[in-house]
């Protein structure tokens, strides 16, 4: 048998509790093993020699590495470690260290507290390895390692202290039931202690996605020449924040500016309108016509937010610009966007779409839709589908091809928002 064959052999018990991880040799390091893909993440491997096998296999037989969380589940006692710190505690955090509670939840009970980290912990970080650039922090588990190739029998550096962990005991096994449990219990953790550490949940691997496409330049090219105008500083405000935003803030941003203008600029003009119509010099000879002018300002001020959406990009919007960011994304926007939390956007084209058959009465629909996304995000749920867009890493993905379309809508808004509507 194989040395390689032995190692797989002796960690049978942990590769079958974690069937994202494998067994392989070091590319880089002639000689020693790697756990490949603990906690199914890219980022870190557990990297040994043959002589460190047994220590290896003590320290990981009887856990199961959860992927969403930075954390080990001992199987033997039934109780999740999250891993916490190494280093020395701030003041703010030195009573966290002795806290102890029971969280009783969906009829069953808890021991939650902070304390002393296990040996097995202790044993993978001494064999962790960074291999990659990491969105998950490594797994929290650096300070350990740290702490782990200190110098037996030397003093311990100012800046460690004991290795801490958060316990879950009577904690069930799979993972999903974990999430449900460790959010709820986050709300609680930070709801009575606004200091409090609490669980990070990691999101989920997100399939490949083919990379939304914007449209670089709204002409052929940069202008050479600029004649700018006062725009709104409120308007200037909302566009400025959401480029550096997050995919859910900017579109919520993005339709501030279009929602803003819609209801102000919408009333605004009816105002002016009826200005207009009792100013001139005539309208008491023409009562008829004056009343005429007036009702159809107010009746233009009285429209539903929605339609006053759908009117303002009707009448300013290009729906030339707007299809030239629906066809860069063609096959995104000719399916139904189905988010995470419920909530799903219908198609705004068919496949077969061009330029030609996209017109100025297809905005309608895309603000509608633009509407109901904004629900979905900001409103709990969109009153219609009753969905939601939760805040997960692949809803911030489905997001960036409507995050590039309302952008352009936005600017359009910004820029020609004076023109009559």
């Amino acid at each position: 048998m194989t040395d390689l064959a032995a190692v797989e052999v002796k960690l049978g018990l942990f590769l079958k509790a974690n069937p994202a991880s494998s067994i392989g040799e070091a590319p880089d390091n002639v000689g020693m093993f790697r756990v490949n893909k603990p906690w199914n993440d890219d980022s870190v491997a557990i990297e040994f020699s043959i002589g460190d096998l047994d220590e290896v296999a003590e320290a990981i037989q009887q856990v199961m590495l959860p992927e969403r969380l930075s954390a080990i589940y001992h199987s033997d006692i039934k109780s999740l470690e999250v891993i916490w710190t190494a280093f020395r505690l701030q003041k703010p955090q030195s009573e966290v260290a002795i806290r102890k509670f029971n969280f009783k939840f969906s009829n069953k009970s808890y021991a939650c507290h902070f304390g002393t980290s296990s040996e097995r912990l202790l044993k993978i970080a001494k064999f962790i390895k960074p291999i990659a650039v990491s969105d998950t922090a490594y797994r929290n588990i650096q300070s350990f390692s740290a702490f782990s190739k200190l110098p037996p029998g030397e003093k311990v550096p100012a800046s460690f202290d004991v290795p801490r962990s958060f316990w879950i005991s009577n904690f069930p096994a799979k993972e999903n039931d974990m999430i449900l449990i460790v959010q709820n219990l986050n709300f609680f953790m930070t709801y009575y202690d606004s200091q409090s550490p609490f669980v990070v949940i990691h999101s989920p691997k997100i399939p490949e996605m083919k990379s939304a496409q914007k449209t670089r330049y709204i002409e052929s090219k940069f202008p050479t020449s600029i004649s700018g105008t006062n725009i709104d500083d409120t308007l200037l405000s909302f566009w400025h924040s959401a480029h550096a935003e997050n995919n859910m803030m900017a579109f919520l941003l993005y339709y501030r500016i279009i929602e803003y203008v819609a209801v102000h600029y919408v009333d605004e003009v009816a105002k002016k309108t009826i200005k207009k119509a009792l100013a001139s010099p005539t309208a008491a000879n023409n009562i008829d016509k004056t009343l005429d002018i007036i009702t159809s300002a107010l009746s233009a001020s009285k429209l539903v937010d929605a339609q006053k959406l759908q009117q303002i990009m009707r009448n300013i919007v290009d729906p030339a610009l707007a299809w030239r960011e629906i066809g860069a994304n063609l096959e995104f926007f000719s399916k139904d966007t189905k988010f995470e939390g419920g909530f799903t956007a219908k198609a705004l084209v068919t496949a077969k779409d061009t330029i030609e058959t996209y017109n100025s009465s297809r905005l309608e629909t895309l603000a509608d839709a633009f509407r109901k996304i904004r629900n979905a995000l900001s409103h709990g749920k969109d009153q219609e589908t009753a969905g939601v867009i939760k805040p997960t890493a692949t809803n911030l993905r489905l997001l960036r091809p409507w995050v590039h379309l309302i952008e352009t809508v936005a600017g359009e808004v910004v820029l020609y928002k004076g023109i009559t509507i």
